[in-house]
């Protein structure tokens, strides 16, 4: 037996507690000013109520106690300081039972360094942000039964071991599959390492036989999901270095214990203990801090989060953040141009900007298609929703509360659109399951007294605009909404300030300027226009005279600035001293005319949008 290692240094008593601040302070900065935790509310917002009959639902099968409880700590994430200062604890506290747990099977008196590795793989869980809360909660629960498990009273044998399956069957209730991986620890260090061989086959029998019950007896788990949930394995998101070592780890853990035991490397493991504390202590955090921070860069995407900041900040109308966050984008996404056309739609500036950004994705970057409406669900339900293209709004909010759960928003949303309808009951079912989430109690009794009150109603100008916008027959789109709904919506109320700018948007977007001309040839001018011509329509007028022969230019009089002409003017002297060649004459108009719809129209218009079905046509 080897012996107990005893030191009075103070870094015995201290240093693993100064290491684990250090250590815990960095991932507390990573998580808030890298990761931004809130962030993963756009990927997996939890769905929570208040009461019994959604707590008893969660007791019907192993790890579910987690998901209630992730699912209403989640709810509090109203900052990522807040967010990654819940996760730190979380992770700290299952830390220090952790290293208690490994100091017991060691019989030393200080373990650094070792027991911080699963929170390093746990940071870059967190990297992505599908890596439900709940997953390092079950872990934290893991690490309790591992604590527990030091003290072993009663002593007597045949007591002992109904006692221990009982506590591992209620962890294993509580946490899932993290409970699981821990019992095989258990299993191998009392087998292995405590020579306790009857109680290791017991509980390795547990680990095993346990998961295999709870599948034929509870009614809500599958086979895997009785062995996987609340593993990160049950995750394809997360990484799969993180995926793998944080349930092994434990196992892991435990036969290393154990190998130190064996006569053939006590001389290295004594030698080692030689060292000094401090010099081991230094090393050891710094090795840890490398680890943790070459596992989160490996894992993270920066991409992924500028997407799921643009869609929180466009769920909160933040449109100049929403416009900042993508000009910094690293990439580009068909949701990124929805979302960066509708903010610049909501502060009046679509027709004038809209090609200073990337339209490669052509009218799917504008009005997004069934694929991309699938997609983002509840991103694309608010944009036609703004539009008044109610129906539409309704049927995709309700594919999102398929995808993502009834989460408050989509309540919100769908509580609105039906009291817009004038569909009372439904709008009141909706508002009566809003009251039951957390903090939803002051909006449902908003949203029930406009449903009562329909003069309430039209005093919100929210609610006015779209009872102004609807159409008066609803219909959803077989495809996608085209150019024809938004002419609905026109002629149900010309002043569509955001219909109105689409449909001109649809036009330069398909480089249909002739269609764009024959519509306001008339003279009149479209709501949102009074005073001047947005600055792409006259782009567009230009490029359409220049290109249609016989086109009267004396026509274009009352709808151009001279600026704009002269601008154009300039444009056509490019091309012509590059020989009216495009490919020659790209990188120097590129340089002097960008943002242009004339450098879109020329270079940068997508070709057509295959159909996505048999009845999406272009």
């Amino acid at each position: 037996m080897r012996k107990k290692i005893r030191t009075n240094s103070k870094f015995a008593l201290f240093g693993p507690l100064i290491q684990e601040a250090v250590f815990f302070i960095f991932f507390f900065l990573i998580l808030w000013l890298r990761i931004r935790p809130t962030l993963s509310l756009e990927s997996q917002q939890p769905v929570f109520f208040s009461g019994w009959a959604f707590l008893s639902e969660h007791f019907a099968f192993p790890g579910g106690l987690m998901d209630w409880l992730s699912a209403w700590l989640m709810r509090g994430w109203t900052s990522d300081w807040l967010a990654s200062l819940e996760i730190t604890a979380v992770v700290w506290t299952g830390t220090l039972l952790l290293r208690r747990w490994i100091e017991h099977l060691t019989g030393f008196w200080t373990v650094h360094t070792v027991h911080l590795i699963p929170a390093a793989f746990l940071l870059a869980a967190h990297t992505r942000y599908e890596t439900p809360f709940s997953l390092t909660l079950g872990w934290a629960c893991a690490c309790l039964l591992l604590f527990t498990f030091r003290y072993e009273s009663p002593r007597i044998p045949w007591i002992r071991i109904p006692a221990m399956l009982a506590w591992f069957i209620v962890c294993y209730w509580l946490a899932g599959g993290a409970a699981l991986s821990a019992g095989v620890a258990l299993a191998l260090a009392q087998g292995l390492v405590r020579g306790k061989h009857w109680e290791g086959l017991t509980l390795l029998a547990a680990s095993a036989g346990i998961p295999f019950i709870a599948y034929l007896f509870a009614e809500w788990s599958p086979l895997k999901q009785a062995f996987l949930h609340g593993l990160p394995l049950e995750n394809p998101a997360i990484p799969l270095h993180a995926a793998y070592g944080i349930p092994l780890f434990f196992a892991a853990a435990a036969v290393t214990v154990w190998l130190t035991t064996l006569p053939v490397l006590q001389k290295p493991v004594n030698r080692f203990n030689e060292w000094s504390m401090p010099l081991k202590w230094a090393a050891g955090t710094v090795l840890i801090l490398t680890a943790a921070f070459l596992l989160h860069a490996a894992a993270v995407s920066r991409f992924t989060r500028t997407v799921l900041a643009v869609n929180l900040e466009a769920r909160r109308e933040a449109w100049p953040s929403v416009l900042e966050r993508a000009s910094r984008a690293q990439g580009w996404d068909p949701i990124l141009s929805v979302q960066v056309n509708r903010a610049l739609q909501a502060r009046g500036r679509l027709l004038d900007e809209m090609f200073a950004w990337p339209q490669r994705d052509g009218d799917n970057g504008l009005i997004p298609a069934n694929k991309l409406c699938k997609a983002w669900p509840e991103e694309t339900a608010r944009l036609f929703f703004s539009m008044g293209l109610i129906g539409e709004a309704q049927h995709w909010a309700h594919e999102a509360m398929t995808l993502r759960g009834p989460t408050p928003d989509i309540l919100r949303l769908l509580g609105t659109i039906y009291m817009l309808k004038g569909d009372s009951a439904a709008a009141l079912s909706f508002a009566a399951n809003l009251a039951k989430t957390p903090g939803g109690r002051a909006s449902a009794a908003d949203l029930a007294t406009c449903v009562r009150d329909r003069a309430e109603r039209y005093s919100r100008p929210r609610y006015r605009s779209i009872l102004d916008a609807m159409p008066e027959k609803d219909f959803i789109s077989v495809g996608r909404p085209s150019e024809a709904d938004l002419i609905r919506l026109l002629e149900r109320n010309p002043e569509n300030r955001i219909a109105s700018d689409y449909r001109a948007a649809l036009a330069l977007i398909e480089g249909n300027h002739r269609r764009l001309w024959e519509t306001l040839d008339s003279g009149r001018r479209p709501a949102g226009w009074e005073g001047r011509t947005p600055r792409h329509v006259q782009e567009a007028f230009l490029f359409h005279a220049a290109v249609t022969p016989g086109f009267d230019a004396r026509r274009l009089q009352p709808w151009i600035d001279g600026d704009t002409a002269l601008r154009f003017r300039r444009f056509e002297e490019a091309f012509k001293r590059a020989g009216n060649n495009r490919s020659l004459a790209e990188s120097a108009v590129r340089g002097a005319f960008g943002g242009t719809y004339w450098v879109y129209r020329m270079f940068d218009r997508p070709a057509a949008r295959p159909a996505e079905g048999p009845d999406d046509f272009q």
